[in-house]
């Protein structure tokens, strides 16, 4: 029977529990060059992710820069178009104010408040 140190035998449980699937003898007959094989795999699989991440992160960036803008210049156009509505009511309240004083002035109808 191997005997183990206490940190070896922690360590062992500690990847144990990480993958259970695996028994505690493949843990024990891992040498070191293997062990920096599989963390080297991982770091690079992790690095190819990040570098991923960093991309679609850069271009959803652009994306909400993108309808910032086009939210931005839809809250101007509203703007401009609500104050040229304001701008024809008012116009168009006053051409029905002069018609309004045209037809009471003509008059005719027997319902003339001015008479």
């Amino acid at each position: 029977m191997v005997k183990l140190t206490q940190i070896e035998s922690d360590r062992i449980w500690y990847w144990g529990l990480r993958s259970p699937k695996l028994p505690r003898v493949f843990f024990m007959s891992q040498n070191q060059p293997d062990r920096l094989d599989r963390i080297e795999a991982v770091l690079a699989a992790v690095a190819t992710q990040q570098q991923a991440n960093t991309k679609a992160i850069a271009q959803l960036t652009q994306d909400v820069n993108y309808v910032r803008e086009i939210t931005l210049n839809n809250i101007e156009l509203t703007q401009q178009n609500r104050e040229q509505a304001e701008r024809d009511r008012q116009i168009f309240q006053d051409e029905i104010r002069r018609i309004w004083e045209y037809l009471l002035r003509q008059g005719g109808n027997g319902n003339n408040p001015l008479t």
